[in-house]
């Protein structure tokens, strides 16, 4: 007879859709093993989704994405965002008062390509850089 009074920390909902770690729990990866996270490419000017990896370039100039509030959905959530196909600017916009940045803007150069910024989702409605590499071109933060 199952022991009643078992609670684990980490369990599958019902239906098996949602992987669910509680206070205490944990998720551990051994060696050889792995996480993967989806990567969107967006090549025109538009919303880009919270959830993923997301990949920016058109090949054209002045080309603007926004990001939008994380909500409680992705509190905690990091974000990866990475430059591709940059022949003209890139342009990473987020509503007022959603980054740590004063103009609220990442703005990929012409020769950006595999430049990348990491976000934090520190609440409901900013994010926080944790992170960004100038190693193969360049990115203004204002």
């Amino acid at each position: 007879m199952a022991d009643a009074s078992y609670q684990p920390k980490v369990y599958r909902k019902m239906g098996g859709d949602e992987l669910v770690v509680a206070s205490g729990g944990t998720v551990t990866i051994e060696a050889g093993g792995y996480m993967t996270q989806p990567i969107v490419a967006y090549t025109t000017a538009g919303t880009i989704d919270v959830p993923g990896v997301a990949s920016l370039g058109s090949g054209s100039d002045g080309v603007t994405y926004k990001l939008p509030a994380p909500t409680s959905t992705y509190k905690g959530y990091r974000k990866t965002i990475y430059c591709l196909n940059s022949t003209g600017g890139t342009v990473l916009t987020c509503t007022a008062g959603t980054i740590n940045l004063t103009g609220h803007t990442v703005t990929f150069s012409a020769a950006a390509d595999g430049v990348s910024i990491d976000l934090l989702a520190t609440s409901t409605a900013n994010w926080s850089i944790v992170g960004y590499s100038t190693s193969w071109g360049s990115a203004a933060l204002t």
